[in-house]
């Protein structure tokens, strides 16, 4: 930053305490009367009779920050005269106790940072290493001998104050920026990161243990109209609160434990993440979801069904969850990744705990998406991976989280999760338990679409009963197929419809041919009932949309019949020529062409069915192959020409031509030859 004056950079300081940082960034200034002067400020701000607060602390740190920045920012200022000017200043802090370190801790960051805008280090020697070896020594000297372990670990009534938020607040701009290889050198690395959690967890300016939420719910029942509204109490707090700077430095607290914990030594981290500490996260979990439970605003199921007071309301509570389940996650994340080295930081018991708290923080989680963000996802499912290798924990994770029934929006994301769970687990689940306990929980969901997110995951959970071939596979079968035959198009899409009887059919195929044949007549059976007309004209649809987006079954992309035997010089045989595997085809064209056909092929009022039926050629065994594709194409046969017996035909081609192996490939191209123009 370039000055123009001697005066310039003491102008640029605009903050609290102006008077006084602007003379501490007077230019070429006596040694000893800056220190005197800094002393003389930093004592009246440490009075024994004045009450330390968060806000002191604040306009301090911001103080020498900004100075720090500006004075080693200037042009001005002279390498030597820069050196002379920090170790002065850490010679006052040294003195100063609790205020020295906040003001330590401001100079290091405002070093930091002109570090940082520059985009190369200060020519200053080693004197960062030099501040930041003054920073470890001063947070252990108030963090290691004032008992704030022992005080921590008991939880004692005011356990919390000011000064401790002020260290989370410091760790959050001063840690991540400092080389992990010099931050082992901090000897409170275990307590620091104990500090920031239980600041995060408990301190009213953060997550206050989820009180806010019992506070929106005070403020609501006593609303004569039942409304949340943006001039209550409670909607006041959460707006101090997401504006107060413990809580907008909350992601950069985050990273300051990451990289605490990222240097710690085997028993630190041990004494860290012991159980009680997972429990700790546990327990407030719970809490939230509790309150939560009893909070008004749980029932919104339609946020635009609101009155326009709390729809106005609704969405600054978001922005206060919602960080929750990011904070979680980064220790959880730790401690997962930590525990490929350590395995005891992340044993039976602490990998329960993990699934549990995320069960009631699920109601935030399931606001956004099914599996939430990124690394949420990497957590979760390292965890269960790691229960899946014994079938005891399987059972017990399982049991553990199974909610009860409930019909409000939260005992219903609760229920998702739990069906996300009993998925995952499927592989290593007792034959006993999933019949006997997990699913009669489920059936009375796989029928209810009214929640989208647990319809499915009920379904997921069937799908993978099928595909891990469990021992109820071959008695659900039938039944599933039923439903799925009997609940198109009120219960599934065509999608979901395909990729569910496709799933089922595949299963059986390594198990039972009897039980494939079984669910294929169902199949067979529906399509033979069901009318072989056209709905397009009922519809009101026009058979000639579509028609210059279809592509010829009998013709590639290049317009050349697969069958064709006037190419007397090609290289390959038609046969040869479709098993090979080269494809050049655009994958993104492709899946629009598959879109176009499967909405074309719907013309027909059997289009689904059959659609489904050719589904099947690439599940069925070699067995039955050519007897499914003489019923395909007998029903073919009797569809009424038209765009959508095309579509049909199409599909056909593909499914015969992709995803074969060479065997089941070879027979049904050859059917294929043999058989297309009497389709």
């Amino acid at each position: 930053m370039s000055t123009g004056s001697p005066s310039s950079t003491m102008n640029q300081y605009i903050g609290p305490n102006a008077e006084i940082a602007k003379l501490l960034l007077t230019p070429s200034p006596n040694l000893e009367y800056l220190q005197t002067l800094l002393n003389h400020f930093l004592s009246l701000q440490n009075n024994v009779g004045q009450k330390y607060t968060l806000n002191l602390g604040f306009s301090l740190f911001y103080m020498f920050q900004q100075i720090t920045y500006l004075k080693l920012s200037s042009d001005e200022t002279g390498t030597r005269e820069r050196i002379e000017w920090i170790r002065a200043f850490l010679r006052v802090f040294s003195m100063q106790g609790f205020v020295g370190f906040v003001g330590l801790s401001g100079l290091l960051n405002g070093y930091q940072m002109a570090e940082s805008r520059q985009g190369k280090r200060l020519l200053m020697g080693k004197l960062i290493v030099e501040v930041e070896g003054a920073f470890f020594q001063s947070l252990d000297s108030i963090a290691i001998p004032t008992g704030w372990n022992e005080n921590i670990a008991q939880e004692e009534e005011g356990f919390l104050d000011a000064k401790k938020e002020t260290v989370a607040y410091i760790c959050g701009y001063c840690i991540p920026s400092i080389p992990l290889k010099r931050l082992e050198g901090c000897n409170a690395k275990g307590t620091i990161v104990n500090i920031c959690a239980l600041v995060i967890l408990k301190s009213p300016r953060i997550f206050h243990d989820g009180e806010f939420v019992n506070h929106i719910t005070r403020d609501v029942h006593n609303d004569p109209d039942r409304r949340w509204k943006v001039d209550s109490p409670s909607y006041k707090t959460l707006q101090e609160k997401k504006n107060n700077l413990l809580f907008r430095g909350l992601p950069r607290i985050s990273r300051g434990i990451s990289s605490l914990a990222l240097v710690s030594d085997k028993n630190t981290i041990l004494n860290l993440f012991t159980l009680q500490h997972v429990y700790r996260i546990y327990s407030f979990s719970a809490k939230l979801f509790a309150a939560w439970e009893e909070c008004p605003l749980s029932l919104i199921e339609n946020e635009e069904s609101l009155d326009e007071e709390t729809k106005l309301a609704t969405p600054l509570l978001w922005t206060i969850l919602k960080p929750i389940v990011f904070f979680v996650t980064v220790i959880f994340k730790y401690i997962v990744d930590q525990s490929l080295y350590q395995p005891e930081i992340c044993g039976q018991e602490e990998r329960k705990l993990i699934i549990l708290s995320y069960s009631y923080l699920y109601f935030i989680n399931s606001k956004f998406s099914l599996y939430g963000f990124p690394t949420y996802k990497k957590v979760f499912f390292s965890v269960l991976d790691r229960s899946l290798d014994e079938e005891s924990e399987s059972k017990i994770l399982v049991n553990s989280c199974q909610p009860p029934d409930g019909i409000t929006p939260t005992k219903r994301s609760q229920i998702t999760y739990y069906l996300l769970v009993v998925e995952q687990l499927m592989a290593a689940l007792d034959d006993d338990t999933l019949e006997n306990y997990v699913l009669p929980f489920i059936y009375p969901y796989i029928n209810d679409k009214s929640d989208s997110q647990l319809f499915e995951s009920a379904h997921s959970v069937i799908l993978s009963v099928f595909s891990n071939f469990k021992r109820v596979s071959k008695e659900l079968a039938p039944y599933y197929c039923t439903m799925l035959l009997e609940g198109y198009s009120m219960l599934f899409t065509i999608v979901q419809f395909r990729a569910a009887y496709a799933a089922v059919i595949k299963s059986l195929s390594e198990i039972d041919d009897a039980l494939v044949w079984l669910c294929l007549d169902k199949l067979i059976k529906k399509i033979e009932v069901t009318q072989n007309d056209s709905i397009s004209t009922e519809l009101g649809i026009s058979e000639r949309v579509h028609e210059d987006e279809l592509i010829s079954p009998s013709e590639p992309s290049d317009g050349k019949p697969v069958n064709s035997t006037s190419d007397k010089n090609s290289s390959k045989s038609g046969v040869e020529s479709i098993l090979s595997d080269d494809s050049s085809n655009d994958d993104s064209k492709n899946e629009y062409q598959s879109v176009v056909d499967v909405d074309v092929a719907l013309y027909l009022r059997r289009g689904h069915l059959l659609l489904t039926l050719i589904d099947q050629i690439q599940n069925v065994n070699l067995l039955f192959l050519e007897t499914l594709l003489t019923k395909i194409k007998e029903f073919l046969q009797a569809e009424p020409d038209g765009v959508g017996k095309f579509a049909l035909k199409k599909a056909l081609f593909d499914a015969l031509s992709m995803n074969l192996d060479y065997t089941k490939k070879e027979v049904g191209v050859r059917w294929w030859l043999a058989e297309c123009d009497q389709l």
